[in-house]
This record gives C-alpha cells, structure tokens and sequence, in this order.
C-alpha cells in the first residue's frame, strides 16, 4: 500500500508539472504570436521581405511576386550563375491589371530592355553562366553588359585583367561594371584608392569610365566625394519609390520574376528613354 500511495503522489507531481509547462509554452507562443502581428502592422515591408525569403527556400520556380512593375521607360535585369540557366524564347515580364510581376501567360507582356551579366569576382573567379548568358542576350539582340564583383583581399589591378580577360566587351555593348558593396578591413582610403585602381585600368583598356555598381548607403559612406564626381552610378536601393541619389541605373529589386528564368530576379530600370541608352555603350 505504501509503496501504491507513493506511486500516486509521483503520478500527481508529473500531471502537474506536465500542466505547468503546457501553460508555459501557451504562453510564450501567444507572446510570439502577439509579437509577430505587431511587427507585421508597423513594418509590413520586413515582413514581406522575410516572408518572401522563406519562399525562395520552398519554392525554386515562383510564379508571382508582391513586386509591381515600375513606370520607367527602360526596364532590364541582372544575372548570374545564381539564375543557372535561361530560356531565352520565353524572356520577358509578365504584369497583372495591378502591374504585379507573374509569370500567368495570361497576362500583359513587354520586353526586357537590356542585360546585365556577371563575369567575374576577384583574380580568379568567372561566372559559370557568363558565356552562356553573353551568347543569349547577343543572339535575341538585348542591350548586353558585364560586371566584377570586387574583392577588398586581392590586387585590384590583377581583378581588372581578369575581368577584361573574361567579359571580352565590344562596341555596342553596356560599358563596364564594377559593384563594390564590402569594405572589410580596409580603411576608406585603402577601398577608394584600390577602387580606382580597377577603374582606371579597365577604362584604360575600353576607353570609356566603367560604371560604379553599389548600394545606397555604402554610396554616401564611400563614393560622394570628389574622385569620384565623375562617374556614373548603379545604385541599390529596395523598397522605395525612388533612389536617395541621384544615379543612372537603380536596382529597385531582388525578388522579381521573369519568364523565362526560375527563382527570383534581380529587376533594374535605366532613367532615361532607350534612345539614351546608347550614351552608356562603347
């Protein structure tokens, strides 16, 4: 009998104690919820981003976005191997009544204005998908161009003799491209002076100013100054009406989508009319 009462007593302290942490984990996941719909009502673009960053895990081939398609003129995209692989008979935007991006072919069409490939990234890194993407854009005759991505670690020289290796621009093609968005551990100082490296030895070899690819506020924290009054700008800036700065092309997005391609796009418009283009080709 004692040994029964004492098993009772044991059974009782597990009944409560599994009641107690039940009330516990209630709690906390009321407290999340409450938390969540609280973050979703004052920053519902954050929660659109995670929401849609969640889904670029799930789902390899989206077929809409929360993203319209802007008003601009000239609206193109920028690629890499991240994209793997185009089907360049099916390029081009698809737009609901509401100007959403979808891939409905049902939907309103228009063309992609012109192309952006990347090429290559530090001294030894090419793109996998830069050839394939440079044939593709030059067979359907879209406005094609290539950028570096620049490494803070390596000689800035050598990065620029393998972009040019590599790209292998010609005349009729978007000048080149540098997207500088890491400073490392370098100073300020140590970043510009290695950037204009870069610069200085590609325009040498195309003649014209590259193009200066960054986002929005590593601009103002790096690149407004004098020696680099000069040049024109890329500049990425999301969840905006406009860019802060003023810049000839703007990256208004990472989460496009394009016929054609699976996963997410990155969408860029140029500001000016597609006869203006021409001023930004060698």
């Amino acid at each position: 009998m004692a040994k029964k009462a004492k098993k009772s007593v044991a059974k009782g302290k597990g009944k409560r104690k599994s009641v107690g942490t039940s009330k516990v984990l209630l709690t906390v996941g009321i407290l999340l919820f409450l938390l969540f719909a609280s973050f979703a009502l004052l920053m519902p673009n954050k929660v659109q981003r995670f929401y849609t960053r969640i889904l670029r895990h799930l789902n390899s081939n989206p077929q809409s976005t929360y993203v319209l398609l802007p008003e601009q003129e000239v609206i193109g995209i920028d690629v890499s191997s991240y994209q793997k692989g185009i089907d360049w008979d099916k390029l081009e935007f698809h737009y609901d009544n509401k100007k959403k991006l979808t891939k409905d072919t049902e939907a309103n069409k228009r063309p992609v204005d012109f192309i952006i490939a990347k090429a290559t990234e530090g001294v030894t890194i090419q793109d996998k998908q830069y050839a394939v993407n440079k044939a593709g854009a030059k067979e359907k005759k879209i406005p094609f161009g290539a950028y570096h991505y620049f490494s803070v670690t390596s000689d800035a020289n050598q990065q620029a003799n393998n972009f040019i290796r590599t790209a292998k621009l010609q005349a009729g093609d978007i000048v080149p491209i540098l997207d500088v968005e890491y400073q490392g551990k370098l100073t300020t100082k140590e970043l510009r002076t290695r950037v204009l490296t870069w610069l200085k030895t590609v325009e040498k070899k195309y003649g014209r100013k590259p193009i200066i690819y960054t986002y929005a506020n590593f601009y103002e924290d790096v690149f407004m100054t004098k020696e680099f009054s000069d040049y024109h700008f890329w500049l990425a800036h999301y969840k905006v009406s406009k860019p802060q700065n003023e810049c000839s092309f703007w990256q208004f997005t990472e989460d496009g989508v394009v016929c054609g391609i699976d996963g997410y796009v990155d969408i860029d418009v140029f500001f000016g009319k597609k006869t203006e283009l021409t001023k930004y080709k060698l």
